[in-house]
């Protein structure tokens, strides 16, 4: 069982023999006679080797054994533990390598290290040894590298040497670096101002900060939120999606903290909330800004006390969880009109990312639109069809108010209902198929902006007027199984909410 020999082989007189498969060694186990009687060769968990005598346990430290050398961190902008590989922008000051020695005669204090950037400096010359066990390089230029290094503890004993890929790439290369990662998980860009947000977010998915991803609604919100748990260490664990707007009113610690059968009515089985199935991992807070002041209490409960308690248990549960909350809503102007509690802002927002609209990041259409054909022509399992160039230009110049969640859906509409091979203008639905034409600063002209706000008045008025008639409908009653917001398929809070904005009030009762 000796990780360091093929065979061990005890005797009844001379201690034990080691076979390592080239030479035999003869380990003298004590002076005494009962000592050099070996009745037992055992592991133990730490992999350390035993000799069972009928003196007792005697451990195996030979003094052949070389030493071996582990790579613990490396830094480069960011952190990597027990690396397998570095990748850094070239625009990094410099790139720090932690390692330790390990040896059975030799203390930590007593092992001398050496090193080298293989490619970088001259002719890839090996460090002297010396007890540091660390190593900068600065200034490293684009390339290639390999980053060596070995140990040698006091015996005189050199380890075999470890190695580690590091590769340092243009700024403009590692710009397309993060695009393939986003569009790995769906997040497809190659807008400058998008490449530079996720350059920035690159350094804090590392971190445990809170993220407040902000813009309007269909920007991709969702999608930036799994890119950040995709970036950061806690990837191997639950990303749970939570939408604050769809909160049962009277039901938000139920289903942000579980509750234990019977502690209400109808709790006829114990639940675990959101914060518990996010343990470890992410919890995504949707539409965050439609919580209702009552409600925001017990979310800034959690996030400051890191604990919680079941409704109806009295359990406290530690909770390690990472928040990324989204909303198209503009907090600081809540916080102002008091309808969101400063606290939680400021719990939320340790970092704001603010994804721009569509019409901001033109650059992005074409390349959505594509993408779009391609998956949704996959999934109706046809050829894709390729869209016109003049197709192209008129997705390009139309305002798109409600960003790339609309343009996935006229595309998704243009698959279903076309029937030539290729798509034609003729083939986008109004008002998309209108043809915009792009000023000198490239932004939209003014009949681009007459349509995206008659868009956005014909939505608000709309939305206004169905729910003055589902209110009607009912009486006024807002929640219950007859209330407006179960014809309305929303939640009673984010219905209250709605009301609000819009200004209904419910009319006062004539008296006679």
């Amino acid at each position: 069982p000796n990780p360091q020999a093929a065979l061990g082989i005890g005797t009844s007189g001379g201690g034990v023999l080691r076979y390592d498969g080239q030479n035999v060694h003869t380990i003298r186990l004590g002076s005494g006679a009962l000592e050099n009687i070996v009745e037992a060769v055992v592991r133990d968990s730490r992999g350390r080797l035993w000799f069972g005598t009928r003196a007792g346990l005697i451990a195996y430290r030979p003094g052949e054994t070389r030493p071996r050398i582990l790579l613990r961190q490396a830094v480069a902008g960011q952190t990597w533990d027990e690396p397998q590989a570095v990748s850094c922008p070239d625009s990094t000051p410099e790139i720090q390598f932690h390692f330790q020695g390990i040896s059975f005669r030799s203390g930590a204090g007593q092992m001398r290290y050496s090193h080298r950037l293989v490619g970088h400096g001259p002719a890839d010359e090996w460090s002297a040894f010396s007890p540091a066990n660390e190593a900068t390089y600065q200034n490293v230029p684009a390339g290639q590298f390999h980053f060596e290094v070995r140990t040698m503890d006091r015996d005189g004993l050199v380890s075999d040497i470890a190695r580690l890929k590091v590769q340092v790439v243009p700024t403009q290369s590692r710009h397309l670096e993060q695009m393939l990662r986003a569009a790995h998980q769906g997040f497809i860009s190659q807008s400058p101002a998008i490449a530079e947000l996720l350059d920035k977010l690159d350094l804090i998915a590392e971190t445990n900060m809170a993220v407040l991803v902000l813009g309007e609604t269909g920007v991709g919100k969702g999608m930036l939120a799994r890119f950040i748990h995709h970036l950061s260490p806690r990837r191997s664990k639950p990303f749970i999606y939570v939408n604050c707007g769809n909160l049962p009113a009277g039901l938000v610690e139920s289903e942000l903290f579980g509750h234990e059968k019977g502690a209400f009515t109808s709790a006829y089985a114990q639940k675990i909330g959101y914060f518990e199935r996010a343990n470890g991992g992410t919890l995504f807070l949707d539409e965050v800004g439609d919580l209702l002041f009552e409600s925001q209490r017990v979310l800034l409960h959690i996030l400051e006390e890191k604990h919680l308690t079941r409704v109806g248990g009295e359990k406290n549960i530690p909770v390690d969880v990472r928040i990324v909350a989204a909303t198209n809503r503009d907090l600081k102007e809540d916080v102002r009109a008091k309808t969101f509690r400063p606290d939680l802002f400021q719990r939320l927002n340790e970092f704001s990312a603010e994804l721009p609209p569509l019409r901001e990041r033109r650059e992005d259409i074409s390349l959505l639109a594509v993408h779009f054909a391609k998956e949704w022509a996959q999934e109706a399992r046809r050829p894709v069809p390729p869209l016109s160039d003049e197709v192209l230009a008129h997705l390009e110049g139309y305002p798109w108010p409600g960003n790339v969640r609309e343009l996935e859906h006229v595309i998704r509409q243009v698959l279903v209902l076309s029937r030539g091979d290729v798509i034609q203008v003729e083939d986008l639905p109004q008002p998309a198929a209108l043809s915009v034409e792009q000023g000198a600063n490239g932004e939209a002209n003014e009949e681009a902006k007459k349509w995206q706000a008659f868009d956005a008045d014909a939505n608000a008025e709309d939305e206004k007027q169905r729910i003055l008639a589902a209110l009607q409908t009912t009486n006024w009653r807002v929640d219950g199984p007859r209330g407006a917001a179960r014809l309305l398929d929303m939640s009673a809070e984010k219905l209250r909410y709605r009301i609000r904005k819009h200004g209904l009030k419910r009319p006062k009762k004539s008296s006679k």
